[in-house]
This record gives C-alpha cells, sequence and structure tokens, in this order.
C-alpha cells in the first residue's frame, strides 16, 4: 500500500526554514508578510501566531503540522507515492574490475535482485562480450553473487550489465570492467 506524500504548500514549518536562510525573504516578509503568506499558502491565522512573537505558541504550530507529516515520514520510502523506488537489479561491485584481452577471465559480481536465470553482459561502443557459464548464489542476508567467465577481444572500459530474463529488470555498473591490452 503507498501513501500519498504531503504537499509542502500550507506549512508553516516550510516558511520558517526559509526564512532562517534567506535574507531577502526576511525584507519581502517585513514589509508584506500577507503576500509572503500567500505565496507559501499559509494559513493568515499563522500570521497571528508569528506575529505574537510567542516561541511557545509558534512551535506548537510546527509541533502540529509534524505531527500531521508523521504518518508519511515514519513509512518506508518505497510506500510514498513519488518515491522512486531502487532498481530491482543492483550491482555493488565487479572482481577483478579488469583484465588481459584475449584470456579467459573469471568474474565475480556482488549486488542484489540477480535472478538465478540472470545474463552477464559487458559493452562497450562496437564490442558486447556475454558472460558464460554463468551461476548466481543469493546469500541469507539478501546479497546476491554471480558467477561468470568471460573473454575480451577488444582492449578499453565496459559497462557490466546484470539482466533478468523474460522480465525488464537489469542493472548497469558503468565502465565497471576494463579489458587491457597484453
Amino acid at each position: 500500500m503507498t501513501t500519498q506524500a504531503a504537499s509542502p504548500s500550507g506549512l508553516l514549518l516550510h516558511l520558517l526554514a526559509d526564512l532562517s536562510r534567506d535574507p531577502a525573504l526576511v525584507e519581502r516578509f517585513a514589509v508584506d508578510a500577507v503576500a509572503v503568506l500567500q505565496q507559501y499558502e499559509v494559513a493568515q491565522e499563522k500570521l497571528e501566531i508569528l506575529r505574537s512573537r510567542s516561541p511557545a505558541r509558534i512551535a506548537g504550530a510546527v509541533a502540529a503540522e509534524v505531527e500531521l507529516l508523521l504518518p508519511v515520514l515514519t513509512k518506508p520510502p518505497q510506500e510514498i507515492v513519488g518515491w522512486p523506488a531502487p532498481p530491482a537489479v543492483q550491482i555493488k561491485t565487479i572482481e577483478p574490475n579488469d583484465g588481459p584481452i584475449n584470456e579467459v577471465i573469471p568474474v565475480t559480481v556482488l549486488g542484489k535482485g540477480f535472478a538465478s536465470n540472470a545474463t552477464l553482459t559487458f559493452t562497450r561502443p562496437g564490442a558486447q562480450v556475454q558472460g558464460t557459464g554463468v551461476e548466481v548464489i543469493t546469500k541469507p542476508n539478501g546479497v546476491t553473487v554471480l558467477t561468470a567467465k568471460a573473454t575480451f577481444k577488444v582492449a578499453g572500459g565496459y559497462d557490466v550489465t546484470i539482466a533478468n530474463p523474460g522480465t525488464s529488470d537489469s542493472g548497469t555498473l558503468p565502465q565497471g570492467f576494463t579489458a587491457t591490452s597484453k
């Protein structure tokens, strides 16, 4: 279930935060507080709270706003509408991250979300290398380990991509591997 994030408009909290770091806004507020409140969509009654100069009243108004936001702020990010979900396939590291051309190089890729039938591809302009003998193991802590072998014919930097066949799930580590000349 997702929760719609609260709109930042109308919050005294946002106005106070901006006032604390924007001297030009302070000057505009001193000249025409009502116009600034309208810009921030803050209710007129909150101007009276500010004019009271009572720290307790101002803190109470802000605390009430924070209380309204708590249901959203305490949700995991993936449950908040508009919050980007982490990619399904995440590549953290590849070892080794370089090796000589024209030799079979065993590689180990660590990350998350690799399917048991995942594919490993190394890509650079004008060259693409498929990993062979791909094996995937998911550890109890959720880390996925992919082992494979690759032979490069062209030297240079390669993007490393792991894809889960039958889905649109893939992850790329840009310039994650460098094939070197002997």
